[in-house]
């Protein structure tokens, strides 16, 4: 990601024509292959939404393993094509060290994103998801029914069951429906 940023930076401006003759080619080759990297980190998107589960709107572990596999092979793919082409820079003797540290360092970083992300993420789908917060009319049918249990015990249970329920379908909405604007509990 950073590399296509500083390809686009580099490739649009006329700082390549201070860094030697290949610098034209150089960096054609490396804005082609920021454009394949984000062609693979959209390939693994791709791919861990086809390989959700069947039975519910749930990510695979395999789903997840293979996204990450393709967007990480797009990702160090980029970094090694920045680095071939960092090479053929003429800077000043160091187009071979400089390109290799730079490489190596981000590389590095890759792969603890990697080890610290994958993981992480496999273990936050372990826990189960928070239930939908319930609508203000079902919070305040429900504070109701408790204060009438309180001041009359004798209270039909079944009468008040099916009454909510009637809220609850009454308030039941599809999801593209727009919510009804707020209004002040002093109005």
């Amino acid at each position: 990601m950073v590399g296509g940023l500083l390809t686009g930076i580099f490739g649009s401006s006329d700082v390549v024509k201070s860094l030697g003759n290949d610098a034209n080619s150089t960096v054609a080759l490396a804005t082609v292959g920021a454009a394949v990297a984000v062609a693979f980190i959209a390939a693994g998107a791709v791919f861990l939404l086809a390989t959700k589960s069947k039975r519910g709107d749930y990510f695979t572990v395999g789903g997840l393993l293979g996204a990450s596999a393709i967007v990480l092979a797009g990702a160090s793919g980029e970094l090694w094509v920045l680095y071939r082409s960092g090479e053929k820079l003429d800077l000043g003797g160091w187009q071979h060290t400089i390109p290799k540290v730079l490489f190596c360092g981000a590389l590095a970083l890759l792969a603890l994103y990697a080890f610290r992300t994958i993981p992480a993420t496999l273990k936050h789908g372990l826990n189960q998801p928070r239930p939908a917060p319930q609508s203000d009319t079902i919070v305040a049918a429900n504070m109701i029914i408790a204060a009438l249990k309180n001041a009359h015990p004798d209270i039909n249970e079944e009468a008040i069951t099916t009454a909510v329920h009637k809220v609850e379908r009454a308030d039941a909405r599809s999801p593209d429906e727009p919510l009804p604007p707020r209004r002040s509990a002093l109005l």
